[in-house]
């Protein structure tokens, strides 16, 4: 009896020892993309829902990549990238919320946090008030890196965007 609870203390402390973020298809999804050649590449799924957004999932299981207003997928065999588009009109405070939530469902899945940055555009009337990237796993030739930014077009139409790039 002491045995069984020893070895099921066991198993509980070994599962618990797992990384966190295994079981989350967004973590799924960029080991995915970590892993060199395009085998497991073919999970990757996007679809349009009833409301015309883009919904992305691996293998079945939705991801946090949802709700996007589009969404590119370019590759394999030796680079593989996702942009992903999630346009605000003119609510700055939706574009924070939706970039939040974006930031905090996939941070978990990086090597380490992510890490604002400085960005300067060119483009007349664009400005980037957000700016933060990532990397995640991968050997050194497929490490990957993921963006996240939030755009304002202030002369165009006063809209936001959030923009997410993942690539190996």
């Amino acid at each position: 009896m002491i045995l069984r609870s020893l070895a099921a203390l066991a198993a509980s402390a070994a599962l618990s020892a797992a990384p966190a973020h295994a079981a989350s298809a967004d973590c799924a999804l960029l080991d995915a993309i970590a892993q060199p050649g395009s085998a497991a590449l073919r999970g990757i799924a996007s679809a349009a829902d009833q409301r015309g957004q883009i919904a992305m999932s691996y293998r079945g299981e939705p991801t946090s990549l949802d709700g996007a207003s589009g969404c590119e997928i370019s590759g394999p065999p030796d680079l593989f990238q996702i942009d992903c588009n999630w346009a605000m009109a003119g609510d700055l405070a939706a574009a924070q919320r939706e970039h939040a939530r974006i930031k905090a469902a996939l941070e978990p899945c990086l090597s380490g946090a992510f890490v604002l940055q400085d960005y300067e555009t060119t483009v007349e009337g664009l400005e980037v008030l957000q700016f933060f990237k990532g990397k995640f796993a991968g050997d050194a030739d497929q490490a990957g890196e993921v963006s996240l930014e939030i755009q304002h077009y202030a002369t165009i139409d006063g809209s936001y965007s959030v923009i997410l790039s993942i690539s190996r």
